[in-house]
């Protein structure tokens, strides 16, 4: 695989004949087909506005290239501890290895999978080299410098000494790459790829390579077929793990027809048709500009190890003028496939492999994984906006800090309801600085009984997972654009009276219905962002549950309810109550006597 001298920081050692490193830095550095780069402790934040796009030189260094630009086009920090790197910026890094070519090899850079899912465009610069990502001998017997040239696209990241970014491939002579025969006797022996659901697959090969077709069916993501990120504020460390929930960082797209239009100007992560069984005889490298498909980069690390399973995942920035319209099976990219030595590593969970049998359009490994199925069922409903306020605004209309507290006047509230503002609920579900106000009922009979009620505990009955199958004794929702979407005014009113609707049905009448206060409680996750307006109502005959979201409801005694909430919740089979339940549960006697009123 690799051959020639690899200089790492403090060593200098030569390849074994067995492709097998005496030392165990170098060795967790080689990949099954590839040489990892880490940077090192420091970087040069590039003017490009005024400088222009920084290039290397066939005659110079990439170092001396750097001072020829005045200090204040070429700023230096340290990476200790940490920098951010931001859009729309451009920034050097020194790389700890250096390398040697010998003159019958070539060497070719590209970025990890992480680097690339995390859309962080990153190119290689080598002293005495004019070209980007590319290494040949030029004549040079000595080590050279490599630097990394680094442009986040998506997301502002954050990097650190040692972070391994990209990874370079030694490609011997000048045949290599397998030609259209090679291709097609390969697949006839080997073959590398298949369709799920579909036999007798032949893939098509051109004269560009292997042609590859876009996943919209979703069969392996829950009709999740594409994440689109989204324009946040909040930096990706690339130095930690499973740190991140995709969702605050990506929108997903589901669709149940094959189809989906994409976007101008924006960053997508799809998946392949083809299901990949890379032979461990066998590399292959994504074209990054193929415009079978779509006009734009179809990846920032389009390198496919020896031993590789699963889809692929592209990396899709648009530069269509124009909305475009993609279909299942579209054609999208080509690949060209190389011959390697078969290596004493193969891509997979053995060696730490991060990407091993992947499924569907997943992000990097710094995020957790994607629950596609709960994403799928979530997006009609959390990709919808509701009302939201100033949660400080709405907490100062409030005595206490936490709880319960009866209010006799609502309008306060409606009022700045009312004056609130619309966001999508992806946005605010995570968001502490606004609050998504909740009209909340809770229903008495004149006998003194309480409607209560079990949540169901599967998802395609009831999707917030938080509150799965707790007890609880009031019934709302948010305030939809539907809501609204005449006028503010009066929009509490319609929420709830639409809500009581969908959830219950009430047989008997009504005979009172009463704004009661404000309940705002930060036991759990989901009640930091939530505010309830509480009213109690008055009704003659019983509340039945009419929603899936209720598993099981009754009319349960006022006295058994207040004094004896563990016996109800075993009554209900339930593993908790509800964390508003708990805190209304004091008040509850009080709200009885005041609708009597």
């Amino acid at each position: 695989m690799l051959k020639g001298h690899i200089d790492v920081p403090q060593r200098n050692l030569a390849l074994k004949e067995d492709l097998a490193f005496a030392d165990p830095v170098l060795e967790s550095i080689v990949q099954p087909s590839s040489l990892d780069l880490t940077i090192g402790d420091e970087v040069f934040v590039l003017d490009l506005e005024h400088q222009g796009l920084f290039r290397p030189s066939a005659n110079t260094t990439v170092y001396r290239r750097l001072l020829e630009l005045p200090r204040s086009k070429r700023m230096r920090y340290s990476l200790e501890g940490g920098f951010e790197i931001k859009r729309n910026f451009g920034y050097l890094v020194p790389v700890q290895q250096k390398l040697k070519v010998l003159p019958e090899d070539h060497m070719r850079y590209s970025p990890k999978s992480s680097t690339g899912r995390d859309f962080l465009h990153s190119r290689l610069l080598t002293d005495f080299t004019e070209s980007f990502n590319q290494i040949n001998d030029n004549g040079q017997k000595k080590m050279r410098d490599l630097w990394l040239f680094l442009n986040p696209l998506a997301f502002d990241l954050i990097i650190g000494p040692e972070l391994g970014l990209g990874q370079l491939r030694i490609i011997e002579g000048l045949n290599a790459a397998l030609s259209q025969t090679e291709c097609c006797a390969e697949f006839a022996t080997n073959p590398y790829l298949k369709l799920f659901h579909r036999e007798g697959y032949e893939p098509t090969i051109t004269p560009e390579g292997v042609q590859l077709s876009l996943d919209l069916h979703g069969h392996s993501s829950n009709n999740v077929v594409a994440l689109r990120a989204r324009p946040v504020s909040t930096p990706i460390d690339l130095r930690k793990k499973g740190a991140y929930d995709p969702l605050d960082f990506f929108d997903p797209i589901v669709t149940k027809d094959r189809r989906i239009v994409i976007e101008p100007k924006r960053h997508y992560l799809m998946a392949s048709h083809e299901f990949f069984m890379m032979p461990s005889h066998l590399n292959a490298e994504l074209i990054e500009h193929s415009q079978v498909g779509l006009r734009g980069p179809l990846h920032y690390a389009g390198f496919i190890d020896p031993g590789f399973n699963g889809q692929l995942v592209f990396e899709v920035t648009v530069e269509e003028n124009a909305p475009l319209e993609l279909l299942h099976g579209m054609p999208i990219a080509s690949m060209v496939l190389f011959h390697n030595d078969v290596p004493d590593k193969i891509y997979g969970v053995s060696i730490g492999s991060n990407y091993a049998d992947q499924l569907g359009p997943r992000v990097s490994k710094r995020f957790t994984a994607l629950d596609t199925r709960r994403a799928a069922k979530d997006h009609a409903k959390l990709s919808k906006p509701v009302l939201v306020q100033d949660a400080k605004l709405l907490r100062g209309l409030r005595t206490r800090g936490e709880g319960f507290e009866f209010s006799h006047s609502p309008e306060e509230f409606n009022t700045s309801v009312e004056s609130g503002m619309e966001h999508i609920r992806y946005d605010c579900e995570r968001d502490p600085l606004v609050l998504q106000p909740i009209p909340y009922v809770v229903f008495f009979d004149r006998d003194g009984r309480v409607f209560t009620y079990k949540r169901a505990e599967e998802e395609h009955a009831y999707g917030e997972t938080r509150l799965f199958g707790k007890v609880s004794v009031g019934v709302g929702g948010h305030i939809k654009s539907s809501d609204y979407d005449k006028q503010r005014e009066g929009c509490v009113q319609r929420c709830l009276e639409r809500e009581l609707e969908e959830e219950v049905h009430v047989a008997g009448h009504c005979v009172k219905t009463k704004f009661m206060g404000s309940l705002f409680v930060t036991d759990e996750d989901v009640d930091t962002v939530h505010l309830g307006l509480v009213y109690g109502a008055l009704i003659d005959g019983h509340v039945q549950p009419n929603s899936k979201e209720m598993q099981r409801g009754a009319m349960v005694p006022l006295d058994v309810l207040v004094t004896q909430a563990d016996r109800v919740r075993d009554d209900f089979e339930a593993k908790a109550l509800e964390s508003w339940t708990t805190h209304l549960l004091p008040h509850l006697g009080e709200m009885y006597k005041r609708l009597q009123n």
